[in-house]
């Protein structure tokens, strides 16, 4: 008993040391895990820090793409506006796109298209006003000229009844084409008519009124303005006609020398067209400025001297575009110093 009493005594020994070995070694095994644990918490915050970062940096790198590429045809407009707002009206949009950017572009280009056309008839409303005021002070010369000098002979030559009626009935003439030739100019340019009614008018009896009103122009240089006509009748507007040959007559004047001769005549060419023609002996037009006369306010040096100062571009314009309300055609041939012919061709 006393034996058995003892192995008991020495095996609660052992099991109390075993026990003690176990909780030692699974503490030690558990501070283990639990650091190696601890170890791969601060690796993957690492990790995950890192990650953080580099989405991050996509993020900001993909919002400044984006944000670009959205502000990009805002720019494109905010751009447009100041080029237009500096005085290019035909600037527009180059952005197409189905979203809100892409309407917005399509109605600032429509916007830019209804201003340029506001701007494009403000721009040809004031062209047609100064070319009007431009070519009527070109128009009253003419009769001007008629109406001062028949007056200034009245006043320093004595003269019978029968010159006196005659001077005053040219005034007065002279005086109601001043009047008509305003309302014709005024339908001409500033209201752009092409539906003038044209009736049939004698060319013979037009040459004659138009040489009278030029009597006191073509005195002061003593040149003889001869009239060589054919019975021949044409569909015409007569003042606009009158106009036309005034012009005419008016540019050979101011290139022709003191006793010159002018030959104003009409007949049918070898086509049976009816050709109105103007001819003179003075200066001529240079070559090269014969395709520009025509050019409104067109004027070169030498062209200058034809006319004096004038507006021979001014006046050969205006009856170029009474040349095509009539379907005609203004033909021209000059050399320096021979002279210039001038035929309105009308076709049949």
């Amino acid at each position: 008993m006393q034996i058995v009493s003892i192995l008991n005594k020495h095996n609660l020994k052992n099991k109390a040391k075993n026990s003690i070995c176990c909780w030692i070694l699974f503490f030690a095994l558990y501070f283990l895990y639990i650091s190696s644990v601890y170890e791969n918490r601060e690796d993957l915050l690492s990790l995950l820090i890192k990650l953080n970062a580099l989405v991050s940096a996509i993020l900001v790198i993909v919002t400044i793409i984006m944000s670009m590429f959205i502000v990009k045809p805002i720019n494109k407009l905010i751009q447009s506006t100041r080029i237009i707002a500096g005085g290019n009206f035909s600037e527009r949009v180059m952005f197409k796109s189905k979203d809100e950017i892409g309407l917005l572009a399509e109605n600032f280009n429509l916007m830019a298209v209804d201003v340029e056309d506001k701007v494009n008839q403000l721009k040809r409303s004031s062209e047609d006003k100064q070319r009007f005021i431009d070519n009527l002070v070109h128009e009253l010369r003419t009769p001007l000229t008629s109406i001062i000098g028949y007056a200034d002979y009245l006043r320093t030559n004595k003269y019978d009844e029968e010159t006196y009626i005659n001077s005053l009935s040219f005034i007065y003439e002279e005086g109601k084409r001043l009047e008509k030739l305003t309302f014709k100019l005024m339908e001409l340019i500033v209201l752009r008519k092409e539906d003038f009614e044209l009736k049939t008018g004698k060319l013979d009896e037009l040459f004659v009124e138009i040489k009278h009103s030029f009597i006191p122009k073509l005195n002061i240089k003593n040149i003889d303005l001869e009239i060589s006509t054919e019975n021949l009748s044409v569909f015409m507007d007569k003042d606009l006609m009158k106009i036309l040959l005034a012009n005419l007559i008016d540019n050979a004047i101011k290139a022709s020398k003191n006793n010159d001769k002018i030959v104003l005549s009409s007949y049918r060419d070898t086509e049976s067209n009816i050709i109105l023609e103007v001819k003179d002996t003075g200066i001529g037009i240079p070559d090269d400025d014969i395709t520009k006369v025509f050019e409104p306010f067109f004027m070169s040096d030498k062209s200058r001297s034809r006319v004096n100062g004038g507006g021979l571009g001014l006046g050969l314009s205006l009856c170029k575009e009474i040349a095509n309300i009539h379907d005609a055609e203004i033909r021209i041939e000059s050399k320096l110093g021979e002279g210039t012919t001038i035929q309105l061709v009308f076709n049949d």
